[in-house]
């Protein structure tokens, strides 16, 4: 009798263990069972300088206006899985989700994982880059992708210009990095950007081309990063020449030292959304939230911090000239770069994604 009442004490100590989970942001323990009745918002990020500088420019200040705590928690790239947990499990742990592309944004809301935005309340949408306010999320950020390249392996001269000198080792040598975290859609884009087609001409996708072109390239792709933090450090450490980087992360590498420089020249960017989880009991102040993150003087904060663009136009005014020519949305840089979001038979990548992703993990496992 006595191993009995051990064994169901130990057991039920873990499962009073597994039933909480730790912010590593906010490091607060937060309570499955207490998760319907809580007063704080959770919002999952993309962790790193990314997530510090979203604290910094928007869920600090809103705290500080509204009193309401915002934990931040870091999900990798498992956010389409975990967001089916919890509504499998009616456990809504999350409140809002950031920084997604609208491709993956939309199909969470197509499966019912995501609320629509109520614009009676996040009414402030006026001066936001056009496809900004959506049903399934609003746009808080640009994020660019752009060739970033080390320049002390490439002087001037001897730059890469384009995603076709991306892929020509023989001319270009070096390790490369590509990411592996979800959205293969824009690496296969670039695969086909470097064999000459144009941005509209991408869509639908030849796969049997696009991954012909991305054999040539594997050998030397040294990393495939799955965060922003390990992209900007491989730049910082040298332990790659040329990248296919978010903007945000290779102009942050440079202002910590690396010799990093961003050819915009076939760039291109995505709008990238906040959303709020199905079912989440702080549904109200997570559209305030997400209403607090379409003020211009936030959003400028925030491209202070890490580069990005806020989608809101009047932003501009409250940054420094030189950080406003180093923005992907800058008039200048509009002439290279296009949003990827709107090119020809773009809505095929939606209606495709699962496709997309499977052929992707498929050929990325070889």
């Amino acid at each position: 009798m006595f191993k009995k009442v051990v064994k169901s004490f130990v057991f039920n100590l873990l499962i009073a263990l597994i039933v909480c989970s730790l912010s590593p942001a906010g490091n607060t323990i937060i309570s499955t069972a207490a998760a319907a009745d809580r007063d704080y918002i959770v919002v999952q990020t993309w962790g790193g300088s990314l997530d510090e500088a979203q604290r910094i420019a928007f869920f600090e200040p809103f705290t500080k206006e509204t009193g309401i705590k915002v934990i931040t928690v870091e999900a990798g790239d498992s956010v389409g899985a975990k967001l089916t947990a919890m509504q499998r499990s009616n456990n809504i742990e999350w409140d809002i989700i950031t920084g997604d592309y609208a491709s993956y944004v939309n199909n969470y809301f197509e499966k019912g994982l995501l609320e629509e935005i109520d614009y009676s309340i996040v009414d402030n949408t006026q001066d936001l880059i056009p496809g900004s306010a959506q049903k399934f999320g609003v746009g808080q950020y640009l994020e660019g992708v752009c060739l970033a390249y080390n320049t002390t392996k490439f002087p001037p001269g001897k730059e890469p210009k384009s995603w076709k000198d991306f892929f020509d080792t023989k001319n270009f040598p070096g390790p490369r990095a590509m990411h592996n975290w979800g959205g293969p859609a824009d690496n296969l884009g670039i695969a086909m950007m470097s064999q000459g087609l144009q941005p509209d001409e991408i869509f639908p996708l030849d796969f049997d081309r696009a991954f012909k072109a991305m054999d040539t390239i594997k050998p030397h792709i040294r990393v495939w990063y799955t965060t922003g933090n390990q992209i900007m450090q491989a730049l910082i450490d040298g332990e790659v020449d040329l990248a296919v980087s978010t903007d945000g992360r290779a102009k942050k590498a440079k202002e910590m030292g690396a010799p990093v420089k961003i050819e915009w020249n076939q760039g291109f960017f995505f709008i990238a959304y906040n959303a709020i989880v199905k079912g989440t009991p702080m549904k109200k102040e997570a559209l305030e939230l997400l209403k607090f993150c379409n003020r211009s003087e936030q959003q400028a904060i925030f491209t202070k911090h890490i580069g990005y663009s806020g989608t809101n136009t009047k932003s501009y005014a409250f940054l420094p000239e030189n950080i406003q020519k180093d923005q992907s949305s800058h008039p200048d840089n509009l002439k290279k770069i296009f949003n990827f979001t709107t090119v020809k038979n773009n809505q095929w990548v939606l209606d495709n994604i699962d496709l997309i992703d499977e052929k992707w993990n498929t050929w990325i496992a070889k």
